[in-house]
C-alpha cells in the first residue's frame, strides 16, 4: 500500500467526496478514482459507497482508516527525521569520556555542539582507557576522550586536545608539603594510589620509575578506576595520587595539591581525542572541530 494511496483515502474520507477531493489534492477526478479502486482490488474489499450525494466509508473503511492515519503519520515523520540528519540538524552522538575530561575538554565541547546543533541527540558514556578503545573498534561510540598514549584498533582520526602537568593529591591530614610542594621520595612512602596497569601501562611505569630513581620504592598501594574514586581514596589517608592540575577545580575538603619538586621528567597528562574517519562530514568530525589541537 503506497503512502500516496493512503493519502487519497483519507482525503476522500474527510470531505466526503471525491469532486472536493480531486480539488484539494490537484489532481482529476479519474485519477483519483483510479487510485481508490486500485485500493480496494488490492484490499480485496470496497472501502466507499459512492453517490450522487458524495462517498461514504463501508465498514471495511472505516475498520482501517485509523490504522492508515497513523501509518502515514509514521511515513511523514520518518521522511523529516531523514532529511533533518541528512542537513545535519539531527541524529545521535555518542562520545565516551575518561573522567578527568569532565574538568577541561568536554564541557566547551558540549556547550559548543549543542549551540551549533541543538537538534542532536548526545548520549554520554563515562568509561576507561581500555573500554572507549574496544568500544570506538565496535562502533558503540562516535567520539572517544582518552588519555594517552593508547592502542586504537583500526584506522582512526586523533588529536591532543588537553595536556597538563601532574600535581600530587595528598590526605589534608598528612605531615607533608607545608611549602605547597612535595618530593617524589615523599610520594613513595606514602605510597601511591593509581589506576590499574591495563588502563595506563605507560604513565604507570613512568611514574613508579621516577620515584625508584628518587629513592622510593615505586609501589601502588591501591589501584582505582575513576579519579572520584582516587580523589575518596586520598582523603581516607589511603596514600597519594597524581593526577592533572585541574582537579583543583574538583577537589575534596580533605585532599590538598601540592606541586612535585622534582617532577620534572613525569609525562604530563593528556586527553587525546579520536574518532573515526568518514568520506563525508560527520557529527563525530564536527565535535572534534570544536576543539583546537594543542
Amino acid at each position: 500500500m503506497e503512502n500516496r494511496h493512503m493519502r487519497y483515502f483519507l482525503a476522500v474520507a474527510d470531505l466526503g467526496s471525491l469532486t472536493k477531493a480531486a480539488e484539494y489534492l490537484d489532481v482529476s477526478q479519474p485519477a483519483l478514482t483510479q487510485v481508490i479502486n486500485k485500493l480496494e482490488r488490492d484490499l480485496g474489499v470496497q472501502l466507499l459507497v459512492r453517490s450522487r450525494a458524495g462517498a461514504d466509508l463501508t465498514a471495511a473503511g472505516l475498520a482501517i482508516i485509523d490504522d492508515m492515519r497513523e501509518s502515514l503519520a509514521r511515513a511523514d515523520a520518518a521522511a523529516l527525521r531523514a532529511k533533518a540528519v541528512a542537513a545535519g540538524l539531527a541524529g545521535r552522538l555518542t562520545i565516551g569520556f575518561v573522567t578527568l575530561a569532565t574538568h577541561t575538554v568536554l564541557p566547551r565541547a558540549l556547550c559548543a555542539f549543542r549551540a551549533r546543533r541543538p537538534g542532536v541527540e548526545i548520549v554520554l558514556r563515562e568509561m576507561g582507557n581500555l573500554s572507549q578503545a574496544q568500544a570506538l573498534a565496535h562502533g558503540t561510540i562516535d567520539v572517544a576522550l582518552l588519555h594517552t598514549p593508547v592502542s586504537l584498533t583500526g584506522r582512526m582520526r586523533e588529536k591532543v586536545v588537553s595536556r597538563e602537568p601532574m600535581v600530587a593529591v595528598v590526605p589534608a591530614s598528612l605531615s607533608i608539603g607545608r611549602d605547597g610542594k612535595v618530593s617524589l621520595a615523599e610520594i613513595a612512602r606514602a605510597g601511591l594510589i593509581w589506576f590499574p596497569e591495563r588502563n595506563l601501562p605507560f604513565l604507570r611505569m613512568r611514574i613508579l620509575a621516577a620515584m625508584r630513581r628518587a629513592g622510593g620504592e615505586g609501589r601502588v598501594v591501591q589501584e582505582v578506576e575513576r579519579s572520584t574514586t582516587a580523589l575518596a581514596c586520598v582523603a581516607a589517608g589511603l596514600g597519594v595520587c597524581l593526577l592533572p592540575a585541574s582537579v583543583r577545580r574538583v577537589l575534596h575538603q580533605d585532599v590538598r595539591v601540592l606541586d612535585i619538586s622534582d617532577g620534572a621528567d613525569l609525562p604530563r597528562f593528556e586527553i587525546r581525542m579520536a574518532w573515526a574517519p568518514q568520506l563525508r562530514p560527520s557529527l563525530a568530525s564536527e565535535f572534534a572541530a570544536l576543539l583546537d589541537a594543542v
